[in-house]
């Protein structure tokens, strides 16, 4: 949600854990129910990525790292070794 003075309020996007043997079959039937796919799967953060609108266009992820991974990854960027 966007204010009328101001930053952007809210998330960016919802995620969701999606083991990995199960995202790509995930990505096969978004692509044959024409869903959005905004970006396509990657390997980035831990896991395998993708991410896609809802009919409102609230942007949805996938992805096959655990949130412990994601962390892991962030702090060796941010210098937390």
């Amino acid at each position: 949600m966007k204010t009328t003075d101001g930053p952007y309020l809210g998330v960016d996007h919802v995620a969701q854990y999606t083991p990995q043997d199960e995202l790509h079959a995930a990505v096969d039937a978004l692509k044959s129910a024409n869903v959005p796919i905004i970006r396509a799967p990657v390997e980035r953060g831990g896991g395998w990525t993708v991410n896609f609108l809802d009919p409102d266009d609230t942007q949805f992820e996938f992805h096959s790292g655990t949130l412990a991974e994601r962390m892991k990854i962030q702090s060796w960027l941010l210098g937390e070794r």
